[in-house]
């Protein structure tokens, strides 16, 4: 874990409340890994807030010394950090938290992304199909636009777009169209959105006994499990474990949804 002051390479409105964001920042960028998270300043150190926020990482180029950031804006710390200029220094703590596992020995992953979810899925479907696995995204949400970056999936294998209007791609909700993707002795799904689709894809997955990782989202304080503010699951064996350092990937069979 580092903390770093980044420049801020590119950040541009995707529309509707949506940011992409590039930061320099080859101390982070060089250790971190698909799944973790940054925890960053969005104002001055002084201002309100005060605490920083958590935000996946959705791709990281180590080549680049970058990572870029995906995310939503849904409050005041993320309205100030949409104000951010091109140029400007931004301090990041991180990368944090646990990644997904990549080291896996089944060949089909799928990933199912829903809405903001669909974050950190993308540096994880670059990873895996660099080592090699075949990557199938199926990735939902309200409407189309929430899937402005699903086509940056399609260079790492195929892709399903699905929103719940019809307004682009197939119609419904994602865990509809899982079934059919999963080979039952050769698949591993990731999972990152609503705890809604989350229980509904674990659920799918432990019917066809196939393993299953998935990402949690938590309010969070400290980042890095001091402060207890991100215990909000269950774990299956007792406690509570701490989404910011024991997760925020998770197997399935360790926590309760």
């Amino acid at each position: 874990m580092f903390l770093e002051d980044g420049k801020i390479i590119s950040h541009e409105s995707l529309g509707n409340g949506q940011y992409l964001m590039e930061i320099s920042c080859p101390q982070v960028s060089a250790d971190a890994v698909p799944g973790q998270f940054v925890h960053i300043s969005c104002g001055a150190e002084s201002a309100n807030p005060l605490l920083r926020r958590p935000i996946s990482i959705h791709r990281i180029n180590k080549e680049k010394n970058t990572i870029e950031l995906y995310y939503l804006v849904v409050g005041k710390g993320t309205t100030l950090l949409s104000a951010k200029i091109v140029g400007s220094t931004i301090s990041l703590m991180g990368p944090l938290g646990r990644g997904f596992e990549l080291n896996v020995p089944e060949k089909r992953t799928v990933l199912v992304g829903g809405g903001i979810g669909i974050a950190p899925l993308l540096a994880l479907a670059e990873e895996l199909k660099a080592n090699g696995k075949e990557v199938v995204s199926l990735l939902g949400a309200a409407g189309a636009e929430g899937l402005v970056r699903a086509k940056e999936f399609a260079a790492y294998g195929d892709i399903v777009e699905i929103t719940e209007d019809g307004s682009l791609g197939e119609k419904g909700l994602v865990t509809e169209y899982l079934q059919p993707l999963i080979d039952k002795n050769n698949t591993i799904i990731y999972t990152c959105g609503p705890e809604g689709m989350l229980k509904a894809v674990v659920k799918a997955a432990s019917e066809v006994d196939v393993p299953c990782q998935i990402s949690l989202e938590a309010a969070m304080a400290c980042g890095v499990g001091a402060c207890l503010g991100c215990t909000c699951v269950k774990g299956v064996h007792g406690g509570y474990p701490k989404v910011c350092k024991d997760g925020p990937v998770f197997w399935s069979s360790e926590v309760k949804l």
